[in-house]
């Protein structure tokens, strides 16, 4: 099965696209050179660190799972340059997409994780069978809470975490969501 959503956006320098296997050095370098600040949030981190990685498989297992149907992986590029990652994930039902994101250390306090999410929000609802985008961080995590805030999403409560918990996680997250019928598309909120 092919994805009937695009796997591209762009606001001014930022662009969220689908991960290229030629992008997977350079995504494991900035995974690595931010690993302390992703380490309490992210517990993939590690992966990339053994010698034996290889990035441009694992971009290239994302992107054969993307076209099955499966999440969408995305980099985060600010420039040319990556910034970080974000993901569309099938983890709230086929009528909804969670957004995930993370940004390297180097692209922190700028903003570009709102334009990502909204970016990716865009994206969501490029597919017609999408009626709802969630965003689920964890109730301590205040940098990410701002991020739904910032573009309108609706706080809906809180649930048990139902991804890996990374060491600062507290297993509680709080969701946030926003439905076709109330997304203005991001273009209209920047």
């Amino acid at each position: 099965m092919t994805r009937p959503i695009a796997d591209a956006a762009v606001h001014g320098e930022v662009t969220v696209r689908r991960w290229a296997p030629e992008d997977g050095a350079e995504l494991r370098a900035v995974i690595l050179a931010s690993a302390e600040q992703l380490r309490p949030r992210m517990v993939w981190v590690d992966l990339w660190a053994p010698a034996d990685c290889d990035p441009a498989a694992t971009v290239d297992g994302w992107n054969d799972d993307w076209r099955e149907g499966g999440d969408l992986h995305v980099g985060i590029f600010e420039g040319g340059t990556i910034s970080g990652g974000g993901g569309l994930h099938r983890r709230i039902g086929d009528d909804g997409l969670e957004i995930g994101y993370w940004l390297g250390s180097h692209a922190r306090g700028r903003g570009l994780a709102t334009i990502a999410a909204g970016l990716l929000t865009d994206l969501a609802f490029a597919d017609a069978a999408i009626g709802r985008v969630r965003i689920a961080h964890d109730v301590t995590n205040a940098a990410s809470e701002g991020i739904p805030k910032r573009l309108g999403y609706v706080a809906v409560g809180e649930s048990a975490c139902e991804r890996p918990l990374g060491p600062a996680d507290t297993g509680r997250d709080r969701i946030w969501e926003v439905t076709r019928a109330a997304w203005p598309g991001y273009a209209s909120l920047a």
